[in-house]
């Protein structure tokens, strides 16, 4: 299939693909800790809201985490997390909205194959998943025929969630980072910066890079309404049906669930140590899938020796 329309390269920042290193700060003094510790054991069970969060403890310092779902038709909000943020002396998330480089050049780089077109590099099932999720978020499938998966697969999330009207300022993150001072605390992150972001996902094999099409469409083609069932219950303390989803996803995909679950849940790990240098407990923020099941990021941490509290 020959197209001559130039590609979009926009990429969408969702919280699943959501280190900034600064001057090491001084060990938490035992009068922040103790703060710290009376907070957390404030936030009992019952409490409030019951979204899920996590107290995390190792060498005397304290690391709050949570998970975020993709943008929903209302905008996520918790008081009892919200005012926990202004103790804290960083908040970490997947990604942030930094470049270093030229981001057309990037995506050039890593998204783009221009000597096969997407039809080709599908099977026809996998294709005719794309056609119906095109189809659904408005996408022109013949745009889509220049780009790599994994790029298609961003295209047509970003466009998905405009013509449903979920708004990624809705999400957890999101809410959060709106009420950040800059200046007191610290915005780190997985990805150092979207250049990183990019070329983590062009870096995926060609297996990698087709069964994360197939995760994306799949959830599109699934509708609001399943979507709704998973991030709903896990607002209301339910995790079981997310931790289904992974099992499905570790099935179906093993080799993205190796790469985005497995890989990204042990790199966080680096992080966490960085986090026991602060002078205050740290804030994280990572996708909901991340937190779900035997190989979640709690998982993870507690065989690094963290302790791991659950708090909702």
């Amino acid at each position: 299939m020959t197209n001559n329309k130039k590609p979009a390269t926009t990429v969408g920042t969702s919280s699943r693909r959501q280190i900034l290193v600064g001057a090491l700060a001084a060990p938490l003094s035992f009068s922040a800790l103790q703060n710290s510790l009376a907070l957390a054991e404030e936030l009992q069970p019952g409490s409030q809201a019951p979204w899920p969060l996590w107290a995390l403890r190792k060498s005397g310092q304290v690391v709050y985490l949570t998970a975020q779902t993709p943008p929903r038709p209302t905008a996520w909000s918790d008081t009892r997390i919200e005012n926990l943020i202004g103790s804290c002396g960083a908040i970490w998330t997947e990604t942030r909205s930094v470049w270093r480089g030229n981001p057309n050049t990037l995506v050039r780089k890593y998204g783009l194959n221009l000597e096969s077109p997407l039809s080709g590099s599908l099977s026809g099932p996998d294709y005719a998943d794309v056609r119906k999720a095109a189809e659904i978020a408005k996408v022109p499938l013949d745009s889509l025929e220049p780009m790599r998966p994994w790029l298609a697969a961003s295209q047509i999330e970003s466009a998905y969630f405009k013509e449903k009207g979920l708004k990624e300022q809705g999400t957890a993150e999101r809410v959060l980072l709106s009420k950040i001072s800059s200046d007191k605390i610290r915005h780190a992150s997985e990805f150092d910066a979207q250049d990183d972001v990019i070329t983590f996902m062009g870096e995926m094999s060609k297996e990698e890079d087709v069964q994360f099409l197939q995760y994306t469409v799949k959830q599109i083609i699934s509708g609001t309404a399943e979507s709704e069932r998973i991030y709903g219950a896990w607002a209301n303390g339910n995790r079981d049906p997310a931790t289904e989803f992974v099992a499905e996803m570790k099935r179906s995909q093993p080799s993205l669930y190796a790469k985005h679950v497995v890989g990204r849940n042990t790199n966080w790990l680096p992080h966490f140590t960085e986090m026991q240098k602060e002078a205050k407990p740290s804030f994280v923020i990572v996708g909901i899938y991340h937190m779900a099941g035997p190989d979640s990021l709690v998982e993870y941490l507690k065989q690094d020796g963290w302790e791991a509290k659950y708090l909702s």
